[in-house]
């Protein structure tokens, strides 16, 4: 039997490399210890997380949907992650992120916003119906005639 991957949108920069971990393979007693370092996926969409958005968005693109909702910390590398590649796909992006007002947007805030993401910024309090949160959301979209994506927590 034939194994067939789900459609998917290649966002991430691969193969990415397998290095071997001299100075951690030594320490151990010379076994060979590799890592594969997906940290070299792309600049912005790096790591673990582009790899889920590859399947995820490839879904909502085929689903027709224009707008994406997720939800994370103020300071969340899926957050970030999810709204540079929705702007890459020209997807509008609802981020829902824990914490409140920062005094000054840096870090991936910054670059949520700057990507066009439109941020809900909620309580930790309130992050515990995130769920919830995402579907008013989508639920105020679809009324405005959007065909919005959730994204939970996973």
């Amino acid at each position: 039997m034939k194994f067939e991957y789900p459609d998917f949108i290649q966002l991430a920069l691969l193969p990415t490399p397998i290095e071997r971990l001299e100075k951690f393979s030594k320490e151990i007693g010379g076994a060979n210890i590799f890592i594969k370092r997906d940290d070299n996926t792309d600049v912005v969409l790096s790591g673990n997380k582009v790899r889920k958005l590859e399947f995820l968005l490839a879904d909502a693109v085929s689903g027709n949907c224009d707008t994406i909702i997720t939800c994370g910390g103020i300071q969340s590398n899926h957050a970030r992650t999810t709204a540079i590649a929705a702007a890459k796909l020209n997807l509008t992006c609802y981020l829902v992120l824990k914490n409140g007002q920062p005094a000054q947007a840096d870090g991936n805030l910054l670059l949520n916003q700057l990507v066009g993401a439109k941020i809900k910024l909620i309580s930790p309090e309130e992050y515990k119906n995130v769920d919830h949160v995402m579907n008013e959301i989508a639920d105020r979209l679809k009324f405005e005639g959007k065909n919005p994506y959730v994204i939970p927590e996973f």
